[in-house]
């Protein structure tokens, strides 16, 4: 079976009205087909599987650089600028890929928040003290915690990126400098977008669920008074 970035019994849920999100049938339909779609663990996989192509094929950029700068015997040259494009073509690949995941899973993080949070918005289902366990153990389920400690890990991995591509000033060769910084600088910026969308789908999720959390909504009920 082909893999589907967002498989088709989801696409009905996909834009929901806030009318239809307050049945609470349907919207439990909706939770499942959603909640299984996104936290499918291939998408997970394939994310891994963009994230490493991507710091692997970004050293492209020192291979042509290498191939450029010369002084190599022909033979070496033409292999160093062949795997160099290569590598290229990688980087552009997974990079690809990472960004139809962060769009198709953002669709499906926002309608799967709406149908979560609609049967409370509409009073079909009352907040209780029971929601905040239930909100807080949703960031302990498989799917949802491996995705906060992928976020983790790749805001680590861009944290250490910045040092790189800061160091690479000092590089004492100027043939080094334009591919180290344009390296260094394409995982800083992968790694901390990988985060940064992982974060904040997770963060969605967890707001639509927190509809039926009575402390959470007291506290922002409070809030806007």
């Amino acid at each position: 079976m082909a893999f589907r970035l967002i498989r088709d019994d989801s696409r009905r849920y996909l834009d929901p009205t806030p009318e239809a999100t307050g049945g609470r049938a349907e919207a439990q339909r909706a939770v499942e087909v959603l909640g299984a779609d996104y936290l499918r663990w291939s998408r997970v996989g394939l994310g891994l599987l963009g994230f490493v192509g991507a710091v692997i094929g970004a050293s492209g950029f020192g291979l042509i650089a290498d191939a450029i700068a010369g002084g190599h015997p022909a033979v070496i040259t033409a292999f160093a600028a062949t795997m160099g494009t290569a590598l290229l073509a990688v980087l552009a690949a997974s990079l690809w890929l990472l960004i139809r995941l962060a769009t198709s899973g953002s669709r499906l993080v926002r309608a799967l928040a709406a149908w979560l949070a609609g049967p409370y918005r509409s009073g079909q289902l009352a907040s209780s003290w029971a929601g905040w366990l239930h909100t807080r153990l949703l960031l302990f389920r498989p799917g949802v915690f491996v995705r906060i400690a992928a976020a983790s890990c790749a805001a680590l991995f861009g944290a250490y990126a910045t040092y790189a591509f800061l160091s690479t000033f000092a590089a004492p060769s100027p043939a080094l400098l334009a591919p180290g910084l344009l390296m260094y600088g394409c995982w800083a910026a992968t790694a901390f977008t990988v985060s940064v969308v992982l974060f904040a789908g997770s963060i969605r999720l967890v707001n639509g669920r927190a509809q039926a959390d009575r402390v959470w909504r007291s506290v922002r009920d409070g809030a806007i008074r």
